[in-house]
């Protein structure tokens, strides 16, 4: 449950999943797109992990203007819950998969860890590579379940 609202979170995204939606969907080309994101955020639906927000601070555009008008609302702060995942994940079963003060993929461990905790599907658009780390193959391995930008949308049932 999101901060005692009641009500269910369902999606914990990715940097990258926000980032290729503002290039799908770019803001000043298609606001209904965004004025439904922000329903969605609003209603706890979409959230993601105080690091996702970090990841997406340097960028310095629309989205980031987006949401840190939304940050409250849609970034969570880690618990002791998230952490021990954190840890199992990049000191146990992938270790080197996370650099130590590294920007690259920071927040993928979090990201997995937030919908592990709360029961969510993790939005990225990373693909799952036999051959490499990512968010996708984390997933599968822990048994939460990933999809990509487009699968969310579909689940939503969005429509333009």
């Amino acid at each position: 449950m999101i901060r005692g609202s009641g009500k269910s979170m369902e999606y914990s995204f990715d940097t990258c999943s926000f980032i290729d939606l503002n290039h799908i969907y770019p803001l000043d080309i298609f606001p209904s797109v965004w004025d439904w994101i922000s329903s969605q955020i609003d209603n706890d639906v979409i959230v993601a992990t105080i690091y996702v927000y970090d990841e997406i601070r340097p960028i310095q555009d629309e989205i980031h203007e987006f949401l840190k008008d939304r940050r409250r609302k849609v970034f969570q702060s880690t618990d002791s819950a998230q952490d021990r995942i954190v840890d199992d994940i990049v000191n146990h079963r992938f270790p080197g998969w996370v650099i130590p003060h590294s920007t690259s993929n920071k927040a993928d461990p979090f990201v997995i860890a937030l919908a592990s905790v709360n029961d969510l599907t993790v939005v990225t658009e990373e693909k799952l590579n036999p051959d490499k780390v990512t968010i996708p193959r984390v997933c599968n391995a822990l048994g939460v379940k990933c999809i990509n930008l487009l699968e969310f949308l579909r689940e939503s049932k969005f429509k333009i």
